[in-house]
C-alpha cells in the first residue's frame, strides 16, 4: 500500500468516527427529549378545569342556572358570570332601601321647602314692618298682644331687684323648653336605633339557613313577598299587647313557627293548613317598622315628661 492511499484510509476512517458520534449523540439527545416528555405531560392538559356554579349574596347561598352553564368554560368567564349573578340579585335587596331613602328624600324635600317659604314670607313681614300679618301667621290675635303690652308695661314700672328676679324666671322657662325638646329627640332617635337594631336582627333571622325555607314556602303560598316577616311583626304586637313582654326578633320567629305548626311545613304539595290559616289572619301592618319588638332594651329614661311643668317637678 502506497502512502497516499493509507493517508487517504486514515481519513476516511476519521469521517466515519465523526459521523458515527454525531449520530449517537443525535440519538441520545431524542432519546432524552422522550423521556422528558413522558414524565412532564403537555402543560395545557396538566390540570382540568372544573367550573363552579355557586355563589353568595347576603351570606346566602345560590347557583347559576342551567342554561348559562354551558358558557363557562374558562376562570375568567366564570368570574364574570359570578359578578353579574351577585350584582343581579344584590339589586333585590338594594332597591327597596333606595326607595325607601328615595322617598324619604323627597318627603324631607317638600317639608323643607315649605319651611323655607315659610320663613322667606315672615321675613318680608318683618322687613316691611307688617306686624299685623306677622302675628296673623302665628294665629296671634289684638287680645294677646294687649295682655302681653299690659304685662311689658307693669314689668318697666317694677323696681330693678325684681325685674331682675323676672328675667332669671324666664330665662329659666327658656332653659327647660330646651331641655324639654333635647330630651323629646334624644328619645326619638333611642327609639329609631332600637328599631334600626331589631329589624337588623329579623332580617338576618329570617335569612338563615333554617328559617328561610319555611320563609320563602309561606310567602309563596301566600302570594305576596314578606307576608311571613308582616305575620311575625303582627304576631309579636299581638304578645306585647295580650301579655305585656316584648319578645326578641329570634324568638318571636321561633315562637310564630311553633304557634302554627310551620316547623314540618314543606313545599310539595301541601297546603297552609289550620295552622297557617290562622296565621295569615294577622293584619299586615302599614309601616315596614317594629315599634314594639325591641330586643330586651330599653331607655334609660325612666321618667316620662311631656311639659314643662314634668320637668319643673323633676328638678324640685
Amino acid at each position: 500500500m502506497s502512502e497516499d492511499q493509507a493517508t487517504e484510509s486514515a481519513a476516511q476512517e476519521s469521517n466515519a468516527q465523526e459521523v458515527s458520534m454525531e449520530a449517537t449523540e443525535s440519538t441520545g439527545i431524542q432519546e432524552a427529549q422522550e423521556s422528558v416528555a413522558g414524565i412532564l405531560p403537555d402543560q395545557e392538559q396538566a390540570v382540568a378545569y372544573t367550573p363552579n356554579y355557586k355563589f353568595k349574596v347576603m351570606d346566602e347561598e345560590k347557583e347559576v342556572d342551567e342554561w348559562l352553564r354551558p358558557v363557562i368554560s374558562s376562570p375568567d368567564i366564570e368570574k364574570k358570570v359570578r359578578e353579574l349573578y351577585e350584582k343581579a340579585y344584590g339589586l333585590d335587596h338594594v332597591k327597596p332601601k333606595y326607595e325607601g331613602l328615595k322617598q324619604s328624600y323627597q318627603t324631607l324635600t317638600g317639608d323643607y321647602n315649605n319651611i323655607a317659604g315659610d320663613l322667606k314670607k315672615i321675613g318680608g313681614y318683618i322687613q316691611n314692618k307688617d306686624y299685623g300679618s306677622f302675628f296673623n301667621t302665628f294665629g296671634i290675635g289684638d287680645k294677646e298682644l294687649f295682655e302681653h303690652a299690659m304685662q311689658r308695661m307693669k314689668y318697666y314700672e317694677l323696681p330693678p331687684q325684681e325685674r331682675s328676679l323676672i328675667d332669671k324666671q324666664n330665662l329659666n322657662n327658656q332653659r327647660l323648653v330646651e331641655y324639654e325638646m333635647k330630651l323629646k329627640n334624644y328619645e326619638e332617635e333611642q327609639q329609631n336605633y332600637e328599631i334600626v337594631q331589631v329589624s337588623t336582627a329579623l332580617e338576618n333571622t329570617l335569612r338563615s339557613p333554617q328559617i328561610n325555607n319555611i320563609v320563602t314556602n309561606f310567602d309563596t303560598r301566600a302570594g305576596q313577598p314578606g307576608s311571613f316577616r308582616n305575620n311575625v311583626i303582627a304576631y309579636a304586637d299581638s304578645q306585647v299587647r295580650l301579655t305585656g313582654r316584648v319578645m326578641a326578633p329570634q324568638e318571636a320567629v321561633q315562637s310564630f313557627i311553633n304557634q302554627f305548626g310551620l316547623a314540618n311545613y314543606q313545599e310539595q304539595g301541601e297546603s297552609f293548613g289550620q295552622g297557617s290559616a290562622q296565621a295569615a289572619h294577622y293584619s299586615t301592618p302599614k309601616a315596614p317598622t317594629i315599634p314594639t319588638m325591641r330586643g330586651g332594651s330599653t331607655s334609660p329614661v325612666k321618667a316620662k315628661v311631656r311639659s314643662i311643668e314634668d320637668i319643673r317637678k323633676l328638678t324640685k
